[in-house]
C-alpha cells in the first residue's frame, strides 16, 4: 500500500539494533498506525509539536509524586493548584 505523497520532509537517522521495531510498537499503543504498523513519523510530529510529553525515567518518581500532590490537593479544594 503506498501513500499519497504529502508535504512532508524525510528523516533518516541511524539507530541501534531493534529501535525502529521498537518505535514502530510504541507508535501503534500511542494509536499513531498505518495500515497494520505503527507511524513512526506520525509519533516523531506529535512528540516534535508537543502532543507526547517525553519525561526522563530518573524523573519518573518525582512526576508521580507532583501529580499524587496535585490529585490530593484538587480533592481537599486548596485554591493553590
Amino acid at each position: 500500500m503506498s501513500r499519497a505523497k504529502q508535504d512532508k520532509e524525510r528523516l533518516t537517522v541511524r539507530v541501534s539494533p531493534g529501535t525502529s521495531e521498537k518505535l514502530n510498537n510504541i507508535a501503534e499503543i500511542m494509536g499513531y498506525t498505518y495500515g497494520d504498523r505503527g507511524a513512526t513519523g506520525e509519533l516523531m510530529d506529535a512528540i516534535a509539536q508537543g502532543n507526547i510529553l517525553l519525561i526522563p525515567c530518573k524523573d519518573i518518581l518525582k512526576v508521580a509524586a507532583t501529580l499524587r500532590y496535585l490529585e490530593y490537593n484538587k480533592r481537599v479544594g486548596d485554591t493553590h493548584c
